[in-house]
């Protein structure tokens, strides 16, 4: 069988994915844990996101993100998942981000004492790649060649592990 989420080949069912669920969810889709929670956690196409936004809305987003935002490579620890990162003081436009692209907005902690509190919203896996698609046009060149970093690196992690 092979994976949904990483196309790897596997034999069996893994037990625990089916712990607290109704029996047959995913049973016998995902070599592991951790790819059964990415894959129903980011399941989304470009297409998706687009559908539910109008131009401007893409342009504020990619606006936010060209000045604000990060695109980051995955860590070690999971080396499929890209993701985009964004931090500031001003929680209000993070929450209209999130309702514009999901993701969790969480408090960042404070560099020195008095400094505002700065908020961060975090986006992973097939979702990020599916945001950085979307404002890819909008971007400038620096960003741009950073967004292919992004997109190129799970394609070449799954040439290198075969």
């Amino acid at each position: 069988m092979k994976c949904l989420y990483c196309n790897d080949d596997f034999q069996g069912v893994i037990k625990e994915l089916n712990r607290g669920k109704k029996e047959g969810n995913n049973k016998g889709k995902f070599c592991s844990r951790k790819c059964a929670r990415t894959y129903n956690n980011y399941k989304v196409s470009y297409e998706e996101i687009k559908y539910n936004l109008t131009d401007i809305e893409i342009a504020w987003i990619a606006g936010l993100l060209e000045g604000e935002g990060s695109f980051l490579l995955p860590p070690p620890s999971n080396p499929s998942q890209v993701s985009i990162g964004i931090q500031m003081t001003d929680k209000d436009i993070l929450e209209r981000l999130q309702n514009y692209i999901g993701g969790s907005i969480s408090k960042a902690k404070k560099q020195k004492e008095h400094h505002k509190q700065s908020y961060a919203l975090r986006i992973w896996g097939r979702k990020a790649e599916a945001i950085m698609e979307l404002v890819y046009p909008y971007m400038g060149a620096r960003r741009k060649e950073r967004i292919n970093e992004c997109l190129e690196f799970p394609k070449k992690r799954r040439e290198w592990c075969g």
